[in-house]
């Protein structure tokens, strides 16, 4: 589900090739928590992708919601937390979600900031956690 590997052309940080060195703390099976924070500079974007795995497909459950926040020093309060990006996957539900999403998140706001990057994997709507079997593919920090 990962891809990894060498530096390509515009990529500045592959999380992916970094993976077993990523600090992963959870309470659960579904929960992805905070992961290493980082410099950049103007003209950067968060790319990856979101999907669930085709065997979760038809079974029971009501999908998974993605969210990415990324948060510098004054805006880490739990309480004032607001996802940059938010969204959600129903295969059983949506045959067009049935694939890879990809997305992008322009970081131009936290130019010149140490920043906080936390990939987050949620239920659905409904609470149902059964067969959330969710991936999140190749990220990557891209600049010009």
């Amino acid at each position: 589900m990962w891809s990894g590997g060498a530096w390509r052309a515009g990529v500045h940080y592959d999380f992916s090739a970094h993976l077993a060195e990523a600090d992963i703390q959870s309470p659960g099976a579904d929960h992805v928590p905070e992961k290493p924070g980082f410099s950049q500079k103007p003209g950067f974007w968060l790319a990856f992708a979101v999907a669930t795995a085709p065997e979760s497909w038809e079974q029971p459950g009501d999908g998974v919601t993605f969210a990415v926040y990324v948060e510098s020093g004054q805006d880490m309060q739990p309480e004032t937390r607001n996802p940059k990006l938010e969204t959600y996957v129903a295969p059983r539900q949506d045959e067009a979600d049935r694939r890879w999403h990809p997305y992008t998140v322009d970081l131009s706001d936290y130019a010149g900031q140490t920043v906080t990057i936390t990939f987050e994997t949620g239920v659905g709507p409904a609470g149902d956690e059964r067969y959330d079997w969710a991936g999140w593919g190749a990220p990557r920090l891209l600049g010009r």
